[in-house]
């Protein structure tokens, strides 16, 4: 079917020694996760590489895509927790006018709003792994999309909040918290970010979210 969508399975090695099959390292925010571009300029692949075609092969791409949005919310809730362990840690440790600067009601505060958006977005993210394993595809969707919303606040605030508590050293390269920080930036971009999750939501949830 000429124009429609198609799947297929390309063994690495092969068209890696094709002059048409361009693999660029990217320049990116998050020096942790190493991205490239491909570009496939005319390449040849034999029809028993084809997977699925049309709409089996929408279906697929659709799955997937909803796939790798659940699992992003699951790495961004445990970078989040990462943020919280880090900073109880370090508050714990740090001393300032002669005891830790955990013992301080402002840093208690910002720490325990750190753990309530991790537990609102590890319940969502449970949930919503749940959904994918039970549920039908479409109720799945929307449990995905909360939890893209919530664990994508939960990493912001925890890595900008991580920054924050662990003062002038937060920003350095000799402290984790720069490094999750830098995630939470590129992982909101990822898969349409919150902003498409939120558009979902509100185009498919319950009648109640769609009345202004």
């Amino acid at each position: 079917m000429s124009g429609s969508p198609a799947l297929f399975l390309l063994e690495p090695a092969a068209p890696a020694q094709d002059a048409r099959f361009v693999l660029a390292p990217l320049d990116t925010l998050d020096r942790t996760r190493p991205l490239a571009s491909l570009r496939l300029d005319g390449l040849v692949v034999p029809a028993s590489a084809c997977l699925a075609r049309g709409d089996n092969a929408a279906q697929g791409m659709a799955r997937a895509w909803w796939h790798g949005k659940l699992m992003l919310a699951a790495e961004q809730l445990g970078a989040a927790q990462q943020c919280l362990d880090l900073t109880v840690a370090y508050a714990s440790e740090r001393i300032q006018f002669g005891r830790a600067i955990a013992s301080f009601q402002a840093v208690k505060h910002r720490c325990a709003q750190m753990m309530v958006l991790v537990e609102a977005a590890r319940s969502a993210v449970y949930g919503a792994a749940q959904a994918w394993e039970a549920a039908a595809m479409s109720d799945a969707r929307l449990e995905i999309a909360a939890a893209s919303v919530a664990a994508d606040d939960a990493l912001r605030f925890s890595a900008q909040e991580a920054i924050q508590l662990h003062g002038g050293v937060g920003f350095t390269w000799e402290y984790d918290p720069q490094l999750y920080f830098k995630r939470a930036q590129a992982a909101s971009q990822w898969l349409g970010g919150a902003g498409a999750a939120l558009a979902y939501i509100a185009a498919n949830g319950p009648q109640a979210w769609r009345t202004a």
